[in-house]
């Protein structure tokens, strides 16, 4: 079955292919790879600059209101070009701190949306579920915010992320936790 594209989906798809043209492929990859470099900031900040980030963010909350077409045509591009980058790890972030409290969230919203920060899911479990309603990871109240305890794996880029989303049972059901990369009793393992 063939999709047929509107006008606006072929320039975005266009708009990937010419980015992902610029900063991906082969030579690129193997670059980063050798150089041992984390994600590029700067690649960051164009993949944000085009819109990415907030695909699938709605309008009124900084993004471009798209859906899963639109990012599975970017996504098309970012991966026939050997892009590193987690866009649909972040965009999915995006997409669910706009869906939640704009009070607590919306600066770190505009800070994703912008490129400023790199903030990623934090889905699955040590042992190997992702299905963030199923966390065992506990965030007990503490003060103004929360105490998480558990492990999450498998975090694409987490070398390279400011934070993460986890999603943990909170005191009256599951809630979803910004937790930045530096913060006491965070460690990544590599």
């Amino acid at each position: 079955m063939d999709l047929i594209l509107s006008e606006e989906q072929t320039l975005l798809q266009q708009s990937a292919e010419t980015l992902v043209a610029r900063h991906a492929g082969p030579q690129h990859l193997r670059g980063r790879r050798s150089g041992g470099a984390g994600l590029d900031r700067d690649i960051w900040r164009q993949i944000a600059d085009a819109g990415w980030l907030g695909i699938l963010t709605p309008e009124d909350s900084g993004g471009l209101g798209l859906g899963m077409t639109e990012l599975a045509l970017v996504l098309e591009q970012a991966g026939q070009g050997l892009m590193l980058e987690p866009v649909a790890a972040a965009a999915v972030a995006a997409g669910a701190i706009a869906q939640g409290d704009q009070g607590a969230g919306g600066d770190l919203l505009a800070a994703m949306m912008s490129g400023e920060r790199i903030v990623l899911p934090a889905l699955q479990e040590d042992y190997g579920a992702a299905e963030p309603s199923q966390a065992e990871t506990t965030a007990t109240a503490d003060g103004a915010g929360f105490r998480l305890s558990g492990v999450k794996s498998f975090i694409p880029a987490a070398a390279g992320a400011d934070g993460f989303l986890v999603p943990a049972q909170g005191p009256q059901g599951m809630i979803l936790c910004s937790v930045g990369a530096g913060d006491t009793g965070v460690k990544l393992t590599i």
